[in-house]
């Protein structure tokens, strides 16, 4: 249940934030004039339902408030262009509905059927290529479906090769980095920290497994190394899965990124 302390407090954060591994950047003054919107905006409806603001924005109207508030500012710059990105996309062919099997779904709904302007194709936890929900190549046909849905520009879809390092020979497993970098487009490598042999997993600094991983993919010219953290799946070890050094400890020029689902 949220805490109700008599403070004003809008239903999202508008501005940077953080999850607690990192400090977010300073409120920006275009943050702070929305926000205030925001609140003009739910005054007004609180008043013609009889509420304080402060309750009326605990409500579900409050939430639509804040939202209709946003896009009215996206839609009022100069280009009139709103980027909508979802925070993960998937599809899978081995499990689930036959609905989800199909990658042609996806982007029928994804790019023309919907304001997604870019989506990122992700992956779930595996052993290999064995038992991949999305393998790489299947990843790949996606993206280029895409592309032939939509016209000019950079790739509306981004792709997340998904490794799982402590799982056989450390030497095999940048070996598939190297062939996936070579034959495809790899936007960012990510890994499942706690997904291990035995429930047994490996953090991003640890010499043996994690520090030759984040290295390679910079060698290789991916900047970009997402580690899942928060939300403990199954079969997940929550020993790995606490944020800790990786986010802090700089690694040549790789950036390294915690997703929170």
């Amino acid at each position: 249940m949220a805490r109700d302390d008599g403070r004003e407090r809008l239903p999202l954060v508008l501005g940077p934030v953080s999850n607690g591994e990192f400090l977010p950047a300073a409120t920006s003054p275009a943050d702070i004039r929305l926000a205030e919107a925001v609140l003009e905006r739910a005054g007004a409806a609180a008043d013609r339902l009889g509420l304080d603001r402060r309750r009326f924005l605990q409500t579900t109207g409050g939430m639509a408030a804040l939202l209709a508030t946003v896009n009215v500012a996206a839609c009022s710059g100069s280009s009139g262009h709103r980027a909508v990105s979802p925070g993960g996309t998937y599809h899978v062919h081995r499990v689930g509905s036959p609905d989800l099997r199909r990658p042609d779904r996806l982007p029928a709904r994804r790019v023309p059927g919907s304001d997604t302007t870019v989506a990122l194709l992700s992956d779930l936890p595996s052993t290999g290529e064995s038992d991949d929900p999305i393998p790489f190549d299947d990843a790949e046909g996606t993206r280029q479906l895409v592309t032939g849905l939509t016209s000019g520009g950079a790739s509306r879809l981004l792709l997340q090769n998904v490794l799982a390092p402590n799982f056989g020979a450390l030497a095999a497993r940048l070996e598939e980095m190297t062939r996936t970098v070579e034959t495809g487009q790899v936007d960012a490598f990510k890994v499942y920290t706690a997904w291990g042999p035995g429930g047994h997993g490996f953090y991003l600094d640890d010499p043996a497994i994690g520090l030759p991983v984040v290295q390679h993919a910079h060698d290789l010219g991916v900047k970009v190394m997402c580690g899942h953290k928060g939300l403990t799946l199954l079969n997940f070890g929550s020993t790995w899965n606490q944020p800790r050094a990786p986010t802090t400890r700089p690694i040549r020029s790789a950036s390294i990124r915690c997703s929170r689902p």
